[in-house]
């Protein structure tokens, strides 16, 4: 429990806020021409009295009527009991600068929603099935939706890929919920018995550790980790390399030195997670190679 309230506080101090956004219901017969038009914000999710938000960053040259682009749906960190999207004010607008549409859900939290780390998960799934089903009105190639977060938040991006079940009862599991790639920044991979957490999920830590129900044929991942983070060791994510690859997998590590666990909110710590994602993306073919001035 010290482990995770300690890296709640570090995520919550490196996030700020955002004014200014247009929000628009996802309700009603105009939504998918207002999303087209100048949404930059919309509901994608009820639950009761809340309305659960994701933000939607274009390209300054994105046409409605243009070609259907790759996009990224980035899950904020904050060990599920904090966070927002604040956390990728940089991230978001160098994607989109790059040629991706950028989606920033947010999801209940445990100390704002009085939730447990399942109601995250099936929120993150909710988020996911909204932009597969909405993707040609978002503008969005729908063969082309990766997923990534940092910390906790890459548990719900590689969780959305791998953990079965914990879907919303409301949702329709017709509707695909599964990243096309991954991006993972610090990741939560692994709740099992010494993993992160396990204590706080161990009644079904089994279905909930992603790297514990990683299928064939997993999507190819992006792994993000600094040699000094004390809450996702290198051995994990060695591990996770492996069982990524024993199941015909692709998984790209990087390991940054002297780097801890809140490395990426660093102006040098952010550039070299951005040039790593960049390289990945751009060998999947989402981007195109940077062009050499």
């Amino acid at each position: 429990m010290k482990a995770i309230i300690s890296i709640s506080l570090c995520v919550s101090i490196c996030s700020i806020a955002i004014a200014g956004e247009v929000h628009v219901s996802s309700h009603g017969s105009d939504a998918n021409e207002a999303i087209r038009e100048s949404a930059k914000s919309l509901t994608y999710k009820k639950v009761g009295d809340v309305e659960l938000e994701m933000k939607i960053t274009y390209p300054s040259d994105w046409k409605a009527d243009g070609e259907k682009l790759p996009a990224i749906v980035l899950f904020f960190g904050g060990g599920w009991y904090a966070g927002d999207i604040t956390q990728f004010r940089v991230t978001a607008p160098y994607l989109t600068q790059r040629g991706m549409i950028v989606v920033t859900p947010e999801y209940r939290t445990i100390n704002k929603h009085g939730v447990t780390p399942v109601q995250c998960l099936a929120d993150a799934k909710s988020a996911m099935r909204y932009v597969h089903k909405n993707a040609a009105a978002l503008g969005i190639d729908a063969s082309r939706i990766a997923a990534g977060g940092i910390s906790a938040g890459g548990h719900l991006a590689a969780a959305t890929a791998f953990s079965k079940g914990f879907d919303d009862p409301d949702d329709d599991l017709q509707v695909n919920c599964k990243p096309s790639a991954l991006a993972l920044i610090v990741p939560v991979i692994d709740n099992g018995p010494g993993g992160f957490a396990h204590d706080q999920v161990k009644a079904y830590w089994e279905a909930f550790s992603p790297m514990h129900n990683i299928g064939p044929n997993p999507p190819p991942a992006l792994f993000l980790v600094g040699d000094l983070d004390k809450y996702i060791p290198v051995a994990t994510a060695h591990q996770f390399k492996a069982e990524m690859e024993k199941h015909g997998g692709r998984c790209d590590l990087k390991i940054y030195e002297k780097a801890d666990h809140a490395f990426n909110f660093s102006p040098t710590g952010s550039k070299a997670t951005h040039q790593d994602m960049d390289d990945f993306f751009v060998s999947l073919g989402y981007l195109k190679t940077k062009e050499i001035p």
